[in-house]
């Protein structure tokens, strides 16, 4: 960061990243210096010093430079967080997600082979036990004819 004071006033402040070569202006409303606050269309912050703030010591006139060192808080750790989890191709969100919709597509087409499998074992059971129903009735009816046979003698 680089400040001109001059009349115990700051007459100028810009601002870059430390592997940048140029400045940014930066704006600044008596000794309080703000970083640069421009949105892109989606609302993000379009350089890193967005919503910083430093106060100088109007006390001697001249340039000043300075490094300043900024971690990041814990509401940036958190949203960053949250957008890794997120991300849309890479996220463990939609990740597990896919693979619950894997998982839940291999217990539908178990579903169907299963379904298949009893709807085939109920035709063959419908079909067997109609056999046997017949082979039943042929026997009532045989048995019935020897009753007559048998009464007739």
């Amino acid at each position: 960061m680089e400040v001109t004071i001059a009349g115990g006033v700051i007459t100028s402040a810009r601002i870059k990243l430390d592997g940048e070569t140029e400045y940014r202006d930066a704006t600044f409303d008596g000794n309080v210096v703000m970083g640069n606050s421009v949105f892109d269309a989606d609302g993000d912050p379009l350089h890193p010093e967005s919503g910083l703030q430093l106060s100088v010591n109007l006390d001697q006139d001249g340039t000043f430079a300075a490094t300043v060192r900024v971690r990041q808080g814990f509401a940036g750790a958190m949203a960053d967080a949250l957008d890794r989890i997120l991300q849309e191709s890479t996220g463990m969100l939609p990740l597990d997600r896919q693979n619950m919709d894997d998982h839940i597509d291999h217990l539908k087409d178990q579903i169907e082979i299963e379904e298949k499998r009893l709807t085939a074992k109920q035709s063959r059971l419908v079909a067997k036990y109609a056999r046997l129903e017949k082979t039943i009735a042929l026997l009532q009816n045989q048995f019935a004819a020897l009753g007559m046979s048998a009464t007739m003698q």
